[in-house]
């Protein structure tokens, strides 16, 4: 698989496509970045096969609407996560700035284990509770979409938002580190890294 990246919009946030090797398919995840900007940017258009959401945070899913009506694929998230899109509450909107902004509903409730098709190739997802009760990381080998469960350098995510929890969030972390050490980590904020990296500043999880 083929991780392009385009970081870092005016809430900070960092937006990703998928590809598979043929590069003919893909999903975005975390859609805060408008569909067209992507799509000049990447300078071809790949058949979209799903808008897959790490968590239900207002600042990851602001192109939302427009990546739905460009692309039809079906708006997926974590199953915990899935009130959060029609609570402004529960998605920081109001605390972002958006007021009563509302996403609308997802078409598809992720649980742990599920596996998403890009292409012939396959996304597992993992759930990684603590930054929000349905928080989730998408993974194929040497990838690792982490959301804002894992940062470089060190970095966790806030536990003291709406359905965070620093117990679930510490014991999430050391899951992820039981990955491959080059396993290349895709944050929802800040720079790649990876796992081996990160091993080096979690090891009070071991």
């Amino acid at each position: 698989m083929i991780v392009k990246s385009f970081p870092r919009n005016g809430m900070g946030s960092n937006c990703y496509v998928v590809l598979d090797d043929s590069q003919r398919h893909a999903v975005v995840v975390d859609p805060s970045f408008s569909y067209d900007r992507v799509v000049a940017l990447l300078g071809f258009t790949p058949d979209f096969q799903g808008i897959l959401l790490t968590h239900g945070h207002a600042d990851h899913m602001l192109s939302l609407k427009n990546w739905r009506e460009s692309t039809g694929a079906s708006v997926m998230i974590g199953r915990a996560d899935a009130y959060a899109l029609d609570d402004p509450e529960a998605s920081c909107a109001s605390l972002l700035g958006l007021g009563n902004r509302r996403f609308g509903e997802p078409d598809v409730r992720l649980s742990d284990g599920e596996e998403i098709a890009v292409g012939s190739e396959r996304l597992r997802v993992i759930s990684t509770p603590g930054h929000t009760s349905g928080s989730l990381c998408y993974y194929c080998t040497g990838h690792l979409l982490s959301g804002d469960t894992l940062f470089a350098s060190g970095g966790i995510g806030r536990s003291d938002l709406f359905g965070g929890d620093e117990s679930a969030l510490h014991a999430s972390v050391a899951r992820l580190m039981k990955l491959p050490r080059d396993t290349v980590v895709y944050p929802g904020h800040g720079p790649e890294t990876t796992i081996g990296n990160e091993i080096c500043f979690h090891r009070y999880f071991h």
